[in-house]
C-alpha cells in the first residue's frame, strides 16, 4: 500500500475565502447605477401614453398606479397582473416591468418590456429600458445592436448618448464613454446625469482632482432624483470612499423606500466592503419586512455560510425551499452549503441543476470548478473553470482558481501565466502576488517569494502572507528573520496552528527542540489550549522520541471529543513508534467509527493492513472507504490494485482503475495500476501505452518497469522484457515473488539462442527451462478492450 501511494502532499496554499466581487473594475466596469441609469424615470413617460380603460380593467389598473406612486410595488403589481393578458396595453406592460425592476427582478422585467415592444415597436423608452437591462445582464453584443438602431433614429437624443457611453464603459473604452457623456451634457445642460458619469469616468483615469470638483457642484445643487443619487454613491465606491459611497446608497433607499433594487444593493455593499456585522442586521430588518421573499431567505443563507454558521444556513435554506425551492439561486447556493460541509459529490449535483437552468451562469461554472477541486477531480475542475473563463474571460476568482489548480499539479510556469493575467487586471489582488509568491518558492527563487509574499502582506493578505513570508526567509536560511516573522503571525493569528508547527520544527532543526515545547506549553499556560497547539506540540516531541510528553499532549487533546481525525492519527503513529501495534490498530478503527468522512483515516488503516501483508483486510477497508467516497479516486485507484492482487475480480478493477484515472490522469501510480489491469485482461497493446506513459512519468520505479516487462514478454517482445526484467531485478520497489518470476524467466532469457539473420529475436529452448511460462503466440489477436462511451460521465 505504501508504494502504492499517489504521495499527494497537502497545499501549503489554500484559496481563502475571497468570495468577493468586484462591483468596479479597470477595463470591466460593472456598476450597477450606470447600467440601470434612468430606469426609474421610464415610468413618468409610460403614463403619459395611458389609454383609458373602464369597468374593472380600470379599476384595477387605477389601483395599481395609486400602489406604484406610493412605492407600494409589490402590491401595484398584484393590481395590475389582475388584468387579463388580452388587455393588457403596451403602455401596462411597461408599467409591469417598471415594476419588477423595483423589485429588482431582471428577468420578469426585460420580458414585460419586450411584450410592451411588440405591442408598440416605435416607442423608444421601451427599447432603452431593455438596453439597460441586457447591459446589466452582460448581453453586449445583443444591447450594441439594439442600440445602433436607436442611434440611427435619435443620436443627438441625451438618453441615447448615456446609454452608448455606458457600453463603452463597460468594454473599457474610457476615452470614447467620455465622447458621449460629454456630448449628452451639451445637448441637456440642465441634467446633472451626464456630468457624473463624467466625473467617473475622470476617477477612473485617475483624475481626481477634476472629478472631485464636478462632483462637488453636483452635490451642490442638492440630488433629487434617486437615480442620480446612486450615481454618486458609485462615484464614491471608485473613489475609494466607503463612508461617502454608504451615506449616498442609504439617502436613495430613504427617497424611494419601496424599491428593492437599492435595499439590495445597500446590503451587497456591505458584503463587497466587509461590514458583515451591518449586512447581518441590515438583512434582518429587509427579512422581516418582506416575510416572503425566497431571495432574503437565501441571502441569509449564504452570510451564515461566510460565518462558518453551517446549521444556520441550513435553516434558511429550508426557509428558502418552502418557498422557491425550484429557484437557480436556490441549486447555486444548495451547492456552495455542501462544499462547506464537503459533500463536494452533492454540491455539483446542485450546482449542475444550476447550470441546466442557466448556463450562462459564470458563479456556477465557478463553483463547479472549485466543488471538482475540492473533490480531488483536477481534470473536470479545470475544464469547469475554463468554461467560466469563456463567459467572463477576466473573471478574477476563476483565473485564481486555475492558477491555484496548476500550482498544486507543479505547472508552476502555467500558474504564473494565470497570475500575470490577474495582477494586469488588478494589481493590489492580494491573493495573486501570494500564489507568485508560493509558485515562486516552489521553484526555489525564495527571495524574489518573499518580495511577493511582503507585497501581499501590505496589501492586506492577512496572516496567511506573512507566514508564507517566514517561509520564503526560511528557504533563504535567514533563520531568525523567519522566527521572527512567525512571531508576528502569531500576534495577528493566534490560533494559527501551520505556523505554530512551522515555527517549533525551525527551532528543534537549529537545536532548540526543548525550547519549542516550553515555547508550546507557555501557550497553553496562557489560555492559548486550541487543538492545533496539542498537535505541533505532540508532533514535535515524538521527532524528538519524548514519548511521554506526546501521549501528554494526545490525551489532552483528546480528553474533549470529537477531535480532527489527525489526532488519531498521530495518535497511531506514536504507538507505532512503541512497537504497540495492536493499539495502534484499534486506534485507527476508532478513527473510522468515529471520523467517517476523514479520508486519511481510512487510507491509513488499509496502508496498516498491507504492511502487515493482510491484503483481504485492507480490500475490505477500501471498501467500506469507498461508500463514504463514491468519487474518490485514489481510493478507487488502490481498491484496483487490491483486486488485481487478488486476482479475484479483474473487471471491477479496470472498471475502478478506468474511473479513478479519468479523474487524475497524470499520476504514474494510477497509470501503472490502470495498465496492469490491461494487462490481466489480455490487452496488452493498451497496457504497454499506458505503462511506458507511467513510465515516462516515474522512470526508477522497479513496480513500473515489472509490470512493463511482462507485458513485453506476453507480446513475445523478449528483448525488451529482458531489458524491463533486468531493471526491475535490482529495485527495492517489487516483493520477493516478483523477483523470483523475474529469475526464472531470465534463466530462460540468459539462456536463449538468437537467430542468425536478426540478432532482435530470440528463440527460447523450453525443453532446457520447462518451468518457464512462454509467451503468448505474437500472431494471435489480443482482447482489444473499447472504451464504455454508455458509462462515461458529463464533466
Amino acid at each position: 500500500m505504501g508504494r502504492r501511494s499517489n504521495n499527494v502532499r497537502a497545499d501549503r496554499y489554500h484559496r481563502g475565502k475571497k468570495m468577493k466581487k468586484k462591483i468596479i473594475g479597470f477595463g470591466g466596469v460593472f456598476f450597477i447605477s450606470v447600467i440601470i441609469a434612468g430606469m426609474a424615470l421610464a415610468g413618468i413617460v409610460f403614463y403619459s401614453f395611458l389609454d383609458h380603460l373602464d369597468g374593472k380593467v380600470g379599476c384595477f389598473e387605477q389601483n395599481g398606479d395609486d400602489a406604484y406612486t406610493d412605492s407600494a410595488y409589490s402590491q401595484a403589481l398584484q393590481c395590475w397582473l389582475n388584468i387579463p393578458e388580452e388587455d393588457r396595453t403596451a403602455v401596462l406592460c411597461g408599467k409591469i416591468g417598471n415594476a419588477y425592476l423595483k423589485l429588482s427582478n431582471l428577468d420578469q422585467a426585460i420580458l414585460f418590456f419586450e411584450m410592451a415592444l411588440k405591442k408598440n415597436p416605435l416607442n423608444m423608452e421601451i427599447q432603452k429600458q431593455i438596453i439597460r437591462i441586457l447591459l446589466l445582464k452582460g448581453n453586449m453584443a445583443k444591447a450594441e445592436k439594439m442600440l445602433s438602431k436607436l442611434k440611427s433614429r435619435a443620436a443627438s437624443e441625451p438618453d441615447v448618448l448615456l446609454l452608448s457611453g455606458d457600453l463603452f464603459l463597460l468594454k473599457g473604452d474610457i476615452e470614447r464613454a467620455k465622447m458621449d457623456y460629454t456630448l449628452a451634457m451639451d445637448f441637456s445642460p440642465g441634467k446633472i446625469r451626464p456630468k457624473i458619469k463624467l466625473a467617473i469616468c475622470l476617477v477612473q483615469q485617475q483624475k481626481k482632482i477634476q472629478a472631485e470638483k464636478i462632483i462637488t457642484n453636483v452635490v451642490f445643487n442638492q440630488l433629487e432624483k434617486t437615480s442620480d443619487i446612486l450615481l454618486v454613491a458609485d462615484y464614491h465606491i471608485l473613489a475609494n470612499d466607503t463612508s461617502k459611497a454608504e451615506e449616498f446608497i442609504q439617502k436613495a433607499a430613504l427617497t424611494d423606500p419601496g424599491n428593492l433594487d437599492i435595499k439590495i444593493r445597500l446590503y451587497r455593499f456591505y458584503r463587497s466592503n466587509g461590514m458583515l456585522v451591518k449586512a447581518t442586521q441590515y438583512l434582518k430588518i429587509l427579512v422581516a419586512q418582506y416575510p416572503d421573499n425566497a431571495g432574503f431567505k437565501l441571502m441569509s443563507a449564504d452570510i451564515c455560510l461566510s460565518n462558518l454558521d453551517v446549521d444556520g444556513a441550513q435553516k434558511w435554506l429550508d426557509k428558502a425551499n418552502e418557498l422557491k425551492g425550484d429557484d437557480t439561486g436556490y441549486q447555486l447556493l444548495m451547492g456552495k452549503f455542501w462544499m462547506f460541509q464537503g459533500g463536494y459529490s452533492h454540491a455539483v449535483s446542485y450546482l449542475k441543476t444550476a447550470l441546466e437552468r442557466n448556463y450562462g451562469l459564470v458563479s456556477a461554472h465557478y463553483l463547479l470548478g472549485i466543488a471538482y477541486l475540492a473533490g480531488g477531480q483536477s481534470k473536470f475542475a479545470e475544464t469547469s473553470l475554463v468554461r467560466a473563463l469563456m463567459i467572463d474571460p477576466n473573471h478574477v476568482d476563476a483565473l485564481l482558481a486555475m492558477a491555484g489548480l496548476h500550482y498544486k499539479n507543479k505547472d508552476y510556469a502555467l500558474a504564473l501565466q494565470y497570475i500575470d493575467w490577474v495582477l494586469s487586471l488588478d494589481s493590489s489582488e492580494s491573493t495573486a502576488w501570494q500564489v507568485r509568491g508560493l509558485c515562486l518558492m516552489e521553484k526555489g527563487e525564495y527571495k524574489t517569494a518573499s518580495q511577493a509574499f511582503s507585497r501581499a502582506w501590505h496589501l492586506g493578505g492577512g496572516a496567511s502572507a506573512l507566514f508564507f513570508l517566514a517561509c520564503s526567509f526560511e528557504g533563504q536560511k535567514l533563520y531568525q528573520a523567519a522566527l521572527d516573522t512567525y512571531e508576528s503571525v502569531f500576534e495577528k493569528k493566534p490560533d494559527m496552528v501551520e505556523a505554530l508547527y512551522y515555527y517549533a520544527w525551525l527551532m528543534a532543526d537549529t537545536g532548540k527542540g526543548g525550547q519549542a515545547l516550553e515555547r508550546i506549553d507557555l501557550w497553553l499556560k496562557k489560555g492559548n489550549a486550541f487543538p492545533g497547539v496539542y498537535y505541533a506540540g505532540a508532533k514535535i516531541s515524538l521527532a524528538l522520541k519524548n514519548y511521554s510528553k506526546c501521549k501528554t499532549y494526545i490525551n489532552k487533546a483528546m480528553a474533549d471529543k470529537p477531535v480532527s481525525g489527525k489526532f488519531y492519527l498521530l495518535q497511531a503513529d506514536l504507538l507505532r513508534a512503541k512497537q504497540e501495534y495492536t493499539a495502534m490498530e484499534d486506534t485507527l478503527l476508532e478513527c473510522t467509527r468515529e471520523q467517517p468522512l476523514f479520508l486519511e483515516g481510512w487510507r491509513f488503516l488499509a496502508a496498516y493492513y498491507m504492511e502487515k501483508h493482510e491484503i483481504g483486510s485492507a480490500k475490505e477497508v477500501l471498501e467500506k472507504a469507498l461508500k463514504h467516497f463514491p468519487d474518490e479516486p485514489e481510493i478507487m485507484g488502490n481498491l484496483a490494485w487490491l483486486l488485481l492482487e487478488e486476482g479475484t475480480d479483474s473487471d471491477r478493477a479496470l472498471e475502478y482503475a478506468r474511473n479513478a484515472y479519468e479523474q487524475i490522469p497524470n499520476q504514474a501510480w494510477l497509470m501503472d495500476t490502470l495498465g496492469w489491469a490491461y494487462y490481466h485482461k489480455n490487452a496488452f497493446s493498451q497496457a504497454e501505452w499506458m505503462l511506458s506513459q507511467a513510465e515516462e512519468k516515474a522512470p526508477d520505479n522497479g513496480s513500473i518497469q515489472y509490470h512493463l516487462g511482462m507485458t513485453f514478454y506476453k507480446q513475445g517482445k523478449l528483448l525488451k522484457a529482458k531489458e524491463k526484467f533486468e531493471s526491475a531485478f535490482v529495485n527495492n520497489d517489487i516483493n520477493e515473488s516478483e523477483k523470483e518470476k523475474i529469475n526464472t524467466i531470465l534463466l530462460g532469457l540468459n539462456g536463449h539462442k538468437k537467430e542468425k539473420n536478426n540478432s532482435d529475436i530470440i528463440i527460447l529452448d523450453t525443453d532446457e527451462y520447462p518451468a518457464l511460462e512462454f509467451p503468448e503466440d505474437p500472431d494471435q489477436k489480443e482482447d482489444t478492450l473499447k472504451p464504455d462511451w454508455g458509462n462515461m460521465r458529463r464533466s
